[in-house]
Parts: structure tokens; C-alpha cells; sequence
């Protein structure tokens, strides 16, 4: 499971100097996420992080996050945060990029696209919302 959280970008300036997921924590419980928007990824998220991985674009940072903690240790979700000028880039991107493109980049992972396309949609107009306000968005990904 996994969710995108809208965030004030003013955020970034806590978010860059830590190194530790720990002290992630500690600052993301003051950002109010509960009165986030959210888009919730299901299950589908880790198909997509794959694909997206090697991409040159900003696309890559998508499920890892402009900043993000070193490797959590134990089972504690994976956290990032992308800046709003990260989430710009990304939304030009789902904009001018047709879903049949990221089909065909799903595909390339060796496993079927058809129950994980349906995200396009939902990122391309998360990512849209976001960047129309200036926020930034948080990655909480289990």
C-alpha cells in the first residue's frame, strides 16, 4: 500500500538536512496529513516504481522523492518528498505523455500493465491539483 499526501513546499527546507527516516518521522507528524489530499496507490505503486526507475526525467523521482531518508530499516514505510517544482515537472509530464506510453513502459518490466494502469489517470490529475497550487507532495509507501 502506499499514498501521495499535498504538502506546503515550505516543507523542503525541514526535509533536506535529515538523513535519518527516524527523524522523518518525527517532522512529517507536525504536516497534518490528515487534512491532506491524498491519493491512495493501492497496490499498484510498486510496478510503476520499477518501470519509472531508470527513466532521465524527473518521472524517477515519482515513488523516491526529490529528498529522501537513507534505507529504512525494519518494516517502517518508505518516506520521500517531492518539491513543488519536482511536481511541476512530473505533472508537464502525465500531461503530454498518452497512457498508452506508460503501458508500453510498464510492459517493459516483464509483467502485465493491465491491473496497474489504472493509476495513470489518478496521478496525472493528483499531480495536476498539486502543481496548480504550488504544494509539494509526501510519499508514504508500505
Amino acid at each position: 500500500m502506499g499514498n501521495l499526501f499535498e504538502v506546503n513546499d515550505t516543507y523542503s527546507s525541514q526535509l533536506e538536512r535529515l538523513k535519518e527516516p527516524s527523524d522523518w518521522y518525527d517532522v512529517i507528524g507536525d504536516f497534518g496529513l490528515g487534512e491532506a489530499e491524498v491519493l491512495e496507490l493501492e497496490d499498484s505503486w510498486p510496478l510503476w516504481q520499477e518501470a519509472l526507475k531508470n527513466e532521465v526525467s524527473a518521472i524517477k523521482y515519482l515513488f523516491t522523492g526529490s529528498y529522501h531518508p537513507s534505507q529504512n530499516a525494519g518494516g517502517d514505510p518508505a518516506v520521500g518528498y517531492i518539491d513543488s517544482a519536482t511536481v511541476s515537472a512530473i505533472s508537464d509530464i502525465f500531461q503530454s505523455t498518452e497512457r498508452g506510453e506508460f503501458e508500453a513502459i510498464l510492459a517493459k518490466t516483464g509483467f502485465s500493465p493491465e491491473h496497474d494502469i489504472w493509476l495513470y489517470s489518478e496521478l496525472k490529475s493528483f499531480f495536476y491539483g498539486v502543481k496548480s497550487r504550488n504544494s509539494a507532495i509526501l510519499i508514504l509507501l508500505t
